[in-house]
């Protein structure tokens, strides 16, 4: 190229011309290229080239679909008609059998179909009547559960697997609620799967009203007794989240500020709810009450021993008077127990051949924290571990288990070797709330010396921040005899409405009538018709406000 423009600017200038020998150098040279050239077979006549003309998929959707020529049978639903043809309608189980079997329908030119699941539409309808007639198809994820309902009435097996791929995708706060209920009931075990795994991640760390709201008290039960349900930061913290969980299924068109209001009005709305069922002063609590009854197997699944380790906390359940106080005193006796083992060195915690895996999950303490920078942290939770003082450290990608034996105000074990059983995981999370990163440690048992550190797991480089740290820890070994106690067993004392109140006399007289004096109807009798009547309520000496569990020791 250069020497070209070169011969072109010395021609304009009036510099003479290539000599004659020079030409014939050059076009010599020119024409052994062009001979080479010819020798030579041209790789790009043996390359395919694809060229995608018109699709035949998409002329037989376009002209037999959407413009129904040559049908042979009309289906009517929902107020629409759809011309469509027998032998594409047979791909569908629905009509396979109804064509080939002994029915009316079999030779009938046109059908009406009831459609009796409210989530399918017309627009559900033509896309799973359209899928029939060709092979690809869009789906739009707002559109994912009606044509998903469209497909389970139609028994279209390949159009339900593409609703489900879609739904794991899409998976979100938005969205979990409806794809969890949809999941269960259409069957898709994978996608219902895949959302309890986003609660139990999420749940604890992105509360709202509209997410409460739509949680079944079967699914958060569920999840409450999962041993996998990151806890964000202690057990208290599930507390906390079943009673504002609780206020909006009986408030839910309850419309104040979620973080700063929510919390102190429903202690107001549980407390006026005792008062008004059982009367000023009574010691009774709100799972008690007739409305408050049904909730109780949810409320029964907390891991109370874990809450009933940190004075606060105590006293906040004493305070907030919705947990009956006879589901607290066997947990009071069983830690009581605990202490004089390990004082008197009996208990120097759990062993691997002694505790089951299935038990360590079932009782395990389950905390965890975010880390949102790659430094250097280190933390504790709160809460007595019966002398055992655990600081947790990450630092160069490693987490660190270490047992502590500085007092730091702690009353802190003096033997010299105590046993934990620990699983440790580590998780992190897309913009949608999906895990992109997960490792475990397993359950693992370990004895420490004193100020002994263990490394309890190494995290991947390829885990990116924020990073999410979960525990589960065992200080002790769980004893047959201290086993941890059916609460919805426990018999509750004899509770008399009002009606009841107003025909006593005296506290004699109602001690000594039968349950037969008073009109059933009125009553609504919980426990043994000769139990007691309910002692007076202890006094409780604790603060207006219970200091947040999320906050972590600050002595380090």
């Amino acid at each position: 190229m250069g020497s070209y423009w070169s011969s072109f600017y010395s021609t304009e200038k009036g510099a003479t011309t290539p000599t004659d020998t020079e030409t014939n150098r050059r076009g010599k040279r020119a024409n052994d290229t062009d001979l080479d050239t010819d020798n030579l077979e041209d790789p790009l006549l043996y390359t395919p080239q694809k060229k995608k003309l018109k699709s035949t998929t998409d002329y037989i959707y376009q002209v037999l679909f959407v413009n129904g020529e040559n049908s042979d049978i009309t289906i009517t639903a929902l107020g629409k008609e759809w011309k469509l043809h027998k032998i594409y309608l047979k791909q569908c189980g629905y009509f396979d059998s109804m064509f080939n079997g002994s029915w009316r329908e079999a030779e009938a030119s046109s059908i009406s179909l009831d459609i009796p699941d409210d989530n399918i539409d017309v627009e559900a309808l033509s896309i799973a009547f359209g899928c029939l007639y060709r092979d690809d198809f869009t789906i739009e994820p707002v559109k994912v559960v009606p044509v998903l309902a469209a497909a389970c009435l139609l028994q279209l097996d390949g159009l339900m697997q593409q609703c489900a791929v879609i739904m794991m995708d899409t998976i979100s706060m938005n969205t979990v609620c409806e794809y969890y209920e949809c999941s269960v009931t259409y069957g898709l075990t994978l996608v219902t799967a895949a959302c309890f795994k986003w609660f139990e991640n999420n749940i604890m760390y992105k509360q709202t009203k509209i997410l409460l709201k739509h949680i079944s008290s079967q699914l958060l039960q569920q999840l409450i007794e999962s041993p996998d349900l990151f806890v964000m930061q202690v057990e208290m913290d599930v507390y906390n989240l079943l009673k504002r969980w609780l206020f909006l299924q009986l408030v839910p068109g309850w419309s104040g500020s979620y973080r700063k209001e929510l919390t102190k009005q429903a202690d107001a709305h549980f407390k006026e709810a005792v008062r008004q069922e059982f009367g000023r002063g009574s010691s009774r609590s709100y799972l008690e009450t007739k409305c408050g009854r049904k909730y109780k197997c949810v409320f029964a699944t907390l891991r109370l021993q874990h809450i009933l380790v940190d004075l606060t906390s105590t006293n906040t359940l004493l305070k907030d008077r919705l947990l009956p106080k006879e589901w607290l005193m066997p947990y009071f006796k069983a830690q009581w127990m605990t202490m004089l083992r390990v004082e008197q060195g009996e208990e120097l915690g759990p062993k691997k051949e002694e505790v089951e895996e299935s038990i360590f999950n079932h009782q395990s303490l389950r905390c965890a924290r975010v880390l949102n920078r790659d430094t250097e942290h280190q933390w504790r939770w709160i809460g007595f571990n019966y002398g055992v003082d655990l600081v947790v450290t990450y630092t160069g990608r490693t987490i660190i288990l270490k047992r502590n034996s500085s007092s730091h105000n702690r009353l802190l074990s003096t033997q010299s070797r105590r046993y934990v059983m620990f699983k440790v995981t580590v998780s992190c999370l897309n913009d949608l709330g999906q895990v992109t990163y997960t490792k475990t440690s397993g359950v693992v048992t370990t004895d420490f010396e004193k100020d002994g550190q263990v490394l309890a797991l190494s995290v991947d480089r390829k885990a990116t921040m924020p990073l999410r740290v979960a525990l589960n820890l065992l200080y002790i070994t769980p004893k047959l005899s201290d086993s941890l106690p059916n609460l919805l067993n426990i018999r509750l004392p004899h509770t008399h409405c009002g009606s009841c109140r107003r025909r006593r006399k005296s506290v004699t007289a109602i001690a000594s009538t039968s349950c037969t004096d008073v009109d059933s109807s009125q009553c609504d009798v919980t426990g043994r018709a000769d139990s007691p009547a309910a002692p007076s309520p202890s006094s409780v000496g604790s603060s207006e406000g219970a200091a947040s569990t999320g906050d972590v020791d600050s002595d380090l």
